[in-house]
């Protein structure tokens, strides 16, 4: 049983050494039917050689490890119901009864399998690792044949790092590991990286090459508080509140330690330290150490404190009556006008406080009746934020753009499918606030809050263009918030592939054009249209449109035939590339195969003048009967 395979490829052996042995006496080989032949282990494969076109022969054959052949004259039909030789060929032959040699034909029969699985992880490391450090990627490839066929791109969400490829020229299925260096970056923290093995088999291979991916693997980066040690001059007036802020991001979360001038306890653990009312012993030199596991800034505040203005004038001396009464006066006026300056602004600024408190008041009817509107106009309202001018005139609450503890939502983007059910949640603030002091604006869906976490939920996502808005109103009447973007997606219904062409003929080195045509995709912005000839990449489009609803849309390609294009495949691909948040792999539709029939015009001198002579005389012919 074990001896087939072996007696079969040395008979190939022999028959190919008395072939070469003929020299080029052999001017009519056979031919098979593909060329070559690419097939999927276990599935069926047929080939078709024609042994000769002028011979007589009646000694001809096929030489094969498995399988059925059929003969029909000096055809032979080799069919296999189930591919189990790993590597394997075939030989055609038949004897030249004239200069008594063997001609013959060998087709080789590439047998491959896809991966039976592919994972990614780092090489020889486990747990976070440190930015700027160098770290190698490492794809584990199992059960794959051919590996040498075998092209292992590495990721960092969308972006390609790198390409690999196996030496390997085994042709039985092997587990294989490529590995790629890199060197992290505070940037990658949360990142995905990921691999793809694709078999790239060639032309005679499946039109659209087996692609195995890996899973993500989310990098834990850690890295020491962003910035550097610096020195900061703070100017402050005696009697107002100090505050200065040393926040930074790191991984692990950075901890903060105060150093005051002053005799006073430093705070524990806060980024911003606070002074209700300043006086001239708060003037100094402030430290504040940011720390965490990977290193350390330190951020230096240096206090000016400036002494408060008299209220009162100090007289000078004199020595007549008259002139004593006339700087008292002068002196008086001046301290009226101060005094009415501050009063004025005092009660303007009480008139705004009692106009937002009647204001709260006054609208609480409104509730049961224009909910929008009450939501819009009653503090606290997340829309307080002010991005819309029409609502500027209404934001009595001062909005803080630079919050220290700003709310944070699970994500930075939210990628949906239109229709499917989503989620996020929103934790409103770091530190201590009241629950009953944070919302969510929603378009759709429900809220549920979990004190000052915020959860949403939508059963089935079908708003085309939306954001949600988390927000919280601090102590001292600023109110803080964070957007989440969502982008709302649906990939194409149908795509299509048309050449425009005269009675679907096409002529070598003269120009085509392919249309491919994507029905009802969204959002038309992230499609990729590629346009093949085989597996050849020929381009790539996208569309200008900003759309966020689904649209259909023709791309456009212009290309020039050679006659070897003769018989080629044309096909577009549209691909939806939805970035990190989105879902991997990127949605693809393919469009139909357009074959190509490319026609080659030779004309010699003479035929070329006779066209152009005979068109001269039909143009002749028309212009007299006009």
């Amino acid at each position: 049983m074990f001896l087939v395979p072996a007696v079969v490829s040395l008979m190939i052996f022999l028959r190919i050494c008395l072939a070469s042995s003929c020299g080029g006496k052999c001017t009519d080989n056979p031919v098979f039917t593909p060329s070559s032949l690419v097939v999927k282990f276990g599935d069926p494969a047929s080939a078709r050689c024609s042994v000769c076109q002028r011979c007589q022969s009646k000694a001809f054959g096929l030489e094969k490890s498995l399988g059925e052949l059929t003969e029909n004259g000096t055809t032979v039909f080799w069919t296999v119901d189930r591919m189990t030789e790993w590597g394997t060929s075939a030989i055609c032959y038949y004897n030249d009864e004239d200069t008594g040699c063997q001609c013959s034909s060998t087709l080789h029969v590439t047998v491959y399998q896809p991966p039976d699985s592919v994972s990614i992880n780092f090489a020889n490391h486990s747990g976070p690792v440190f930015a700027g450090r160098q770290y190698a990627l490492q794809c584990t490839v199992q059960g794959v044949a051919v590996v040498e066929n075998l092209v292992v791109t590495f990721y960092r969400g969308q972006t390609a790092l790198g390409q690999q490829k196996s030496k390997n020229k085994g042709k039985k299925p092997v587990n294989e590991s490529f590995t790629f260096t890199i060197t992290p970056s505070e940037e990658d923290d949360g990142v995905h990286y990921w691999c793809e093995a694709k078999l790239d088999l060639g032309p005679e291979g499946p039109q659209l090459p087996p692609v195995v991916m890996s899973q993500n693997m989310t990098a834990v980066v850690h890295y020491k508080p962003q910035g550097s040690s610096r020195l900061l001059p703070v100017t402050v007036t005696e009697g107002n509140p100090l505050h200065l802020n040393c926040s930074t991001v790191g991984n692990p979360s950075p901890s903060y330690t105060w150093t005051l001038p002053s005799a006073i306890p430093p705070p524990s653990g806060g980024s911003v330290l606070t002074i209700n009312a300043v006086t001239s012993a708060d003037a100094g030199q402030y430290t504040c150490s940011v720390t965490n596991d990977v290193g350390t800034i330190t951020v230096k505040f240096t206090v000016v404190v400036q002494r408060l203005e008299s209220t009162s004038t100090r007289l000078p001396p004199t020595t007549t009556a008259t002139r004593t009464t006339r700087t008292a006066t002068q002196t008086r006026a001046a301290w009226n006008s101060s005094t009415s300056s501050r009063l004025i602004h005092r009660f303007m600024l009480c008139f705004m406080l009692l106009f937002s408190t009647l204001a709260a008041s006054s609208l609480t009817d409104l509730h049961h009746h224009t909910p929008s509107l009450a939501r819009l106009l009653s503090p606290p309202a997340p829309l307080m934020c002010c991005t819309n001018a029409d609502k500027a005139f209404l934001c009595l609450i001062k909005t803080d753009e630079n919050c220290a503890d700003k709310p944070v939502f699970s994500s930075s983007r939210l990628v949906v499918q239109y229709g499917d059910p989503t989620s996020a949640r929103c934790s409103a603030c770091q530190q201590a606030c009241h629950s009953g002091q944070t919302g969510l604006e929603v378009p759709i869906g429900v809220t549920r809050h979990d004190g000052s976490m915020i959860l949403w939920k939508v059963a089935s996502m079908t708003e085309w263009d939306t954001s949600v808005m988390c927000y919280y109103n601090a102590a001292d009447g600023s109110q803080c918030c964070s957007t989440l973007p969502v982008t709302v997606y649906k990939p194409p219904d149908i795509v299509s592939i048309r050449l425009i062409s005269d009675y679907g003929l096409m002529f070598a080195d003269h120009q085509y054009t392919l249309l491919c045509e994507v029905q009802d995709v969204a959002p038309i912005e992230n499609l990729i249209v590629t346009f093949y000839r085989d597996q050849t990449v020929l381009g790539q489009q996208q569309s200008d449109n900003k759309d966020k609803k689904p649209v259909a849309e023709v791309f456009i390609l212009n290309f020039r035939p050679s006659e070897d294009d003769d018989g080629a495949q044309y096909w577009c691909e549209a691909k939806l590339e939805m970035g990190p948040e989105g879902p991997q792999p990127p949605p693809v539709v393919v469009s139909q195969n357009v074959t190509a029939n490319v026609q080659t015009l030779e004309y010699t001198t003479d035929s070329s003048t006779v066209i152009h002579s005979f068109n001269i005389c039909l143009f002749l012919l028309l212009f007299a009967l006009v």
